[in-house]
């Protein structure tokens, strides 16, 4: 009675691509058109294994392959993970995602330039090398909000003449 083409007989699909963080419909009955709007999710820093590199969101999941960045005009983060890893899976909890991105946010306000930024898997452990300066030491497992607090201070006095600034506990 309606025809095969009809908007009312379509069914709904589900779409699994990592990169579409929520896609909006609405149909609009008189005009007898559809207006979609995609919503991506946003590329927050470059996650790096061995051998391939890939954009991750601020909340810990991976979207799609990248090419190696160099420099820091994009936060890469090198890490010692060896499994292998594809578009849509976590790389980080919640809670840790939430304590890299406050680490990555304090480093960027104090525009602190950094060489390079490694992860060690197995300790949740984050080791910034800054250039002219000393590597600065992070847990994942704790806020560094609550101990870089005195970080501002040091870069004011002998930042340079240290070896490292170590972050990881409370």
């Amino acid at each position: 009675y309606l025809g095969t083409d009809n908007m009312l007989l379509w069914n709904n699909k589900n779409i699994t691509d990592p990169i579409i963080e929520k896609i909006n419909i609405k149909r609009n009955w008189l005009n007898q058109s559809i207006d979609v709007i995609v919503q991506e999710r946003e590329r927050y820093a470059v996650w790096c294994l061995e051998s391939d590199c890939f954009w991750i969101t601020d909340e810990g999941y991976i979207l799609e392959k990248t090419p190696k960045s160099e420099w820091q005009l994009i936060n890469t983060i090198t890490s010692n993970q060896k499994t292998n890893l594809e578009p849509g899976d976590r790389i980080l909890l919640t809670e840790e995602a939430s304590y890299l991105k406050n680490v990555l946010t304090i480093l960027g306000n104090l525009n602190l330039s950094i060489l390079n930024i490694n992860y060690d898997i197995e300790t949740l452990e984050l080791t910034v090398k800054i250039s002219d300066g000393p590597k600065l030491l992070f847990s994942l497992r704790s806020n560094p909000a609550l101990t870089v607090s005195a970080l501002p201070e040091i870069i004011k006095n002998n930042f340079n003449s240290l070896e490292y600034i170590d972050f990881r506990t409370e």
